[in-house]
């Protein structure tokens, strides 16, 4: 079969607010790889309890053991916006009553130098990645920092609409149908693809096996994307996957480590209260990345076969994929990343695997605002703008105010 993927060349980028938080992600990963190189244990979005029992998140905290019985602890901020005297003194204040050796502070923006002498005085480090980290600028002024892929729908917004239409337009023996299609729009949801690859441990056999895999995700909610029909749903039941706690992250860490371990040896190597561990391994349990049997717990890697590439069901239906983002136009709506891939990088590490690669891939779906019983009220429809199948487990992502608003805006009224 021939490719369907086009190449678009270097397509048009979109400055703001999707570039800063790139640069966040990329270079809070390259921090992260520098730290693990040099023997740091790394923590992210990890809570620090300060005076009073406040907690402090840091984006990142490193933790190294020179010698036996000593520990150094550093923690690091990235700051998207430009750095004051504010966010100085906001630093300063964390330091003196935090547990911390260190503070670096990210800067992704720019930086005041009276910001930076005051910082400097107080022995808080203001990092610039260019400049300090050396990383190439050539890297640094893309505004992305992933491939993108867009897929187009097989059929345009007229046929779309015509499907809408006989959907709203059927009659019932006792009454005629009073609804009506308001307004629909072709909409384009990003999903996020990692290529992975995880280190199955069967301590029966003692045996490791290293296994290739894809987890999907959506970049709206984080809900994992699986075959639904003959294309993509989301799994409501196992939950969103970009809410997982720290604390959430370290246990499965620990388990993955050990491939089976005991709740007590848990309890006793992590320190975390017997209420609070069981309530973690209930929501990875829920999550089916644990099997739970007695006090013995162990990792559950079935879940690999539930993803499905969004590339693939083009593929499949012959459906032409496209390099880069898709466009906006009137009836036609790009939908941003909103979910931090980071966490989704935490989640497969944590497993004992490792990301090889990170795309973004916009799938197309043709939404409709059907109004019911004289306009009182309205109901969503969801078509997969590939399969053409109704996608009614999506209803979660397109019935939050904000999309609905958008398509009303953006949207075509028949």
């Amino acid at each position: 079969m021939a490719s369907n993927i086009e190449d678009m060349g270097d397509h048009k980028k979109v400055m703001g607010e999707h570039a800063h938080r790139d640069r966040y992600e990329y270079v809070k990963t390259w921090i992260i790889s520098r730290l693990k190189s040099q023997g740091f244990n790394i923590h992210t979005n990890y809570p620090i309890l300060g005076e009073g029992r406040v907690s402090h998140i840091f984006d990142i905290v490193a933790e190294f053991t020179p010698i036996p019985g000593s520990l150094i602890r550093i923690g690091f901020i990235l700051i998207k916006d430009n750095i004051d005297l504010d966010i100085a003194e906001k630093y300063i204040a964390w330091k003196s009553e935090l547990p911390l050796d260190k503070i670096v502070i990210i800067a992704l923006g720019s930086v005041d130098s009276e910001a930076f002498e005051l910082a400097k005085r107080y022995s808080i480090d203001i990092v610039r990645p260019i400049e300090d980290l050396n990383i190439d600028k050539s890297i640094w002024n893309r505004e992305k920092f992933y491939d993108e892929y867009h897929i187009e729908p097989v059929v345009g917004l007229e046929q779309a609409l015509k499907i809408f239409s006989k959907k709203t337009n059927k009659t019932s023996i006792l009454r005629r149908s009073r609804s009506r299609i308001t307004h629909y729009a072709l909409v384009f949801v990003p999903l996020i693809v990692l290529d992975i690859h995880i280190a199955e441990k069967d301590i029966v056999r003692e045996e490791v096996s290293v296994v290739e895999g894809k987890l999907v995700f959506d970049g709206l909610e984080g809900y994992a994307v699986v075959k639904e029909g003959f294309s993509i749903g989301l799994d409501e039941i196992l939950g969103r996957f970009s809410d997982f706690s720290t604390e959430a992250i370290t246990v499965l860490k620990k388990i993955s480590e050990e491939g089976t371990v005991t709740i007590t040896d848990i309890e006793e190597g992590l320190g975390i209260s017997k209420e609070k561990l069981h309530a973690i391994l209930g929501r990875l349990s829920n999550k089916s990345l644990l099997d739970i049997f007695g006090d013995m717990v162990e990792v559950r890697y079935s879940i690999l076969s539930k993803f499905i590439d969004p590339l693939t069901i083009a593929r499949v239906k012959n459906a032409l994929i496209h390099h880069g983002s898709p466009t906006e136009s009137k009836g036609r709506i790009v939908l941003p990343l909103r979910t931090c891939i980071t966490r989704f990088v935490d989640l497969v590490e944590a497993l004992n695997g490792k990301v090889e690669n990170i795309y973004i891939v916009y799938y197309p779906f043709y939404v409709a605002i059907k109004s019911e019983n004289g306009e009182k009220t309205s109901k969503l429809l969801i078509l997969d703008g590939i399969a053409l199948e109704e996608k009614n487990s999506f209803y979660k992502i397109f019935s939050n105010l904000d999309i609905l608003e958008k398509i009303k805006e953006k949207g075509l009224i028949p």
